[in-house]
């Protein structure tokens, strides 16, 4: 983006430019409605996983209904905010469009509910887990990763306000496009953890354990181990 002028003040743009970069935005703002609701619905999957309680399911699966249908209707009126779509980067075309911002104050807000959720209902029901109290703390751990990209998505709010005033919006927006990249890296990260913690435990040193007496996991790395030993 930046060899066609995004980064750079509007009146240092070459012609043609500002219609390739809104064409662009329109590209990464459907995108990051389908890529955000897919991370989602993969962490309430994950939670599944773990807690088998039915109260738990209820609320995991009707929140996965949420976000699925939230999501998708943010979506269709991203892709549909212009009719016909050419005029979203092109005002030349004859046509109406939505108010963008207030859409994507919407989709802001959609995503601030949405993160709020995943963090609380797993910690409702992280006590209950028959796992030792380390562990428990661990797995609380792992899930508050996950405040990150709720911190971000906040912060991505801030810069949404401030550009809805702006004149200036290939140099205004780097720092919405900052936000949403750590938004979407810790949604990434967040699924990851969990499929990564035996790679981390299998390179940390023996010692490491002993160092700082916690048997709970050293009992936890002798049983990745075997597991992998039974696998290969």
């Amino acid at each position: 983006m930046t060899q066609i002028g995004f980064g750079k003040h509007l009146w240092d743009l070459q012609h043609g430019q500002l219609k390739e970069n809104l064409r662009l935005f329109y590209i990464a703002s459907t995108t990051y409605v389908i890529v955000l609701g897919m991370i989602k619905v993969s962490i309430v999957m994950f939670y599944l996983q773990i807690f088998p309680y039915r109260s738990f399911r209820i609320l995991s699966y009707s929140l996965m209904a949420y976000i699925v249908s939230s999501n998708l209707g943010i979506f269709l009126a991203t892709v549909f905010s212009c009719w016909p779509v050419p005029r979203f980067w092109n005002r030349d075309v004859p046509g109406t469009c939505l108010d963008v911002n207030a859409l994507a104050f919407a989709n802001s807000g959609n995503a601030i509910v949405q993160d709020f959720l995943l963090l609380i209902f797993p910690m409702l029901y992280i006590g209950r887990l028959n796992i030792p109290n380390r562990r428990k703390v661990v797995v609380g751990i792992m899930f508050a990763v996950g405040t990150l990209g709720f911190i971000a998505t906040i912060v991505r709010l801030k810069f949404l306000l401030d550009f809805k005033i702006s004149i200036d919006p290939t140099w205004d927006y780097v720092e919405v496009t900052i936000w949403t990249t750590i938004e979407l890296a810790s949604g990434f990260a967040s699924v990851c953890l969990p499929s990564i913690r035996q790679l981390v435990v299998m390179f940390l040193p023996e010692d490491w354990f002993t160092r700082f007496n916690v048997g709970s996991y050293r009992i936890s790395r002798e049983e990745d181990t075997r597991e992998s030993a039974s696998k290969a």
